[in-house]
């Protein structure tokens, strides 16, 4: 069998070595990456993320190396402390406790998530897989008996599987479900960025290496993150900072940060926390060191852009024949697979596209460990595999993605009496168990859940 992923980001990275791991080592696995490797460690990773329990959960089951990595290099919090825009306290809030999940959430960089199952691809050695770099795709089309692909220098492969792992503006899910689900921006962009605590004032770096959670304050205007992301203890951490603003449209690419700090400012000028002392106020300093920083990473624009759920993720449903978005009214084999951001771009409110992503790899694999156990016919066992991914991945992915866009409402401008109720709403919420306000995602196990959906137990569902 010879499968090909295209995209070479976390979720393209972590099915590769899924594939690696769990199927036949006569299996062909070959990655295309758009991008050079040192231009994914960089600028298209962007700033820092949430990895919550399950996505750890997950990424410790493809390679255990990769969450010392990461656990490591990242600011490891349980808590999440909310907090309205004058500095109070409104609630500390369960975000993943490590006696109960055995992970706790991690405030990290992307890029070290990357580079952690980057070291997988220079250890681990297999005679059939590769990663091609700066290779971009033109178009995708499924045949009875093959995938085809086609790239932007004319040279043309086939597969007997494609894994489109190329992210929002996916190109491999355009070819199944042409404008139809095309990405969408949500009315809101996303500031955000790490800045190093020896460029803020003394005070504020002596308060901010005490912090034990993560933050998010409220206000009427909109919503700040706050966190460290990186080790207190580390010679010199970094604090990751996040907001959204509506705009009717998002700012131009080329917009430069210093443009886009009076916006900041004028939205958060006013706003508190606790560590404010009478001279500084901590979020406009963060504001103003961002956005005058020249550093890498210190200041991004990120415009909100997401897929409505789709209605399937793979081509059972449809095959597209041209390439062009097509579709034909015949019936596909599933030989055309979406993870990660192809499938499923939602707003970053559910801090869960990273785990997802990790989560429809990994599942991708043991589905197709399995069925391709259970018969001898490979195109009968591509489609099966298919859909068992669909049956198990589809309902989850869409209850977080309705979450997320909950979240994403509540944290938008809102009236004074609307801040008000929000608030008690969430002085409330710091009394929910955390079992039951966490445990449908924290706790989630891919391997459980496969081993489930087959009628047998795990270990069975893993043994070589």
């Amino acid at each position: 069998m010879k499968i090909i992923i295209v995209g070479g980001g976390i979720g393209g990275i972590a099915a590769y070595h899924s594939l690696i791991k769990y199927l036949a080592p006569t299996t062909f696995v070959q990655l295309y990456e758009a991008y050079s490797p040192s231009a994914c460690r960089n600028s298209v990773l962007g700033g820092a993320i949430t990895l919550g329990p399950n996505g750890q959960r997950a990424i410790a089951s493809i390679t255990p190396a990769a969450i010392t990595y990461i656990r490591d290099r990242g600011f490891q919090f349980s808590t999440m402390s909310v907090r309205n825009d004058s500095g109070n306290v409104l609630a500390e809030l369960p975000f993943g406790s490590p006696e109960r999940y055995g992970y706790p959430s991690v405030m990290v960089p992307r890029a070290v998530v990357y580079e952690s199952l980057m070291l997988e691809s220079n250890t681990r050695a297999h005679a059939n897989a590769s990663i091609h770099w700066n290779k971009r795709i033109e178009r995708v089309w499924e045949t009875e008996e093959a995938v085809h692909v086609e790239f932007e220098d004319g040279s043309v492969e086939c597969c007997d599987l494609l894994i489109g792992a190329d992210g929002t503006n996916s190109k491999v899910r355009n070819a199944l479900f042409g404008e139809e689900y095309a990405t969408q921006y949500e009315g809101m962009t996303g500031f955000c960025g790490m800045v190093p605590l020896e460029d803020l004032s003394l005070s504020a770096q002596d308060s901010l290496r005490r912090q034990t959670s993560a933050s998010m304050t409220l206000g009427c205007d909109g919503h700040l993150g706050l966190s460290l992301s990186s080790p207190a203890s580390s010679s010199n951490p970094s604090l990751s900072w996040f907001t959204s603003i509506e705009l009717p449209a998002p700012p131009m690419a080329d917009a430069e940060p210093h443009e886009l700090k009076a916006v900041l400012l004028e939205q958060y000028k006013y706003w508190k926390s606790p560590v404010d002392s009478p001279e500084s106020n901590l979020i406009a300093e963060v504001m103003s060191v961002s956005c005058s920083s020249t550093k890498k990473n210190s200041f991004l624009v990120l415009p909100r852009w997401y897929t409505p759920p789709l209605p399937h993720m793979t081509s059972l449903h449809g095959l597209t024949t041209s390439g062009c978005g097509d579709r034909d009214k015949t019936t596909g084999k599933g030989r055309i697979v979406l993870v990660g951001d192809a499938a499923h771009a939602m707003p970053p409110d559910a801090a869960q596209g990273v785990s997802l992503a990790v989560e429809d790899a990994l599942t991708l694999a043991l589905v197709l460990k399995h069925h391709i156990s259970a018969s001898k016919n490979e195109t009968e066992s591509i489609s099966n595999a298919a859909r068992s991914y669909e049956d198990i991945r589809l309902t989850r992915v869409n209850k977080i993605f309705a979450g997320a866009k909950a979240r994403q409402n509540r944290k938008k401008r809102v009236t004074p009496i609307q801040q008000w109720i929000r608030a008690k709403m969430i002085w409330m919420a710091s009394f929910i168990p955390e079992w039951f306000m966490n445990d449908e995602i924290f706790a989630y196990s891919v391997e459980s859940q496969v081993a489930s959906h087959f009628g047998i137990v795990v270990e069975e569902l893993c043994a070589s």
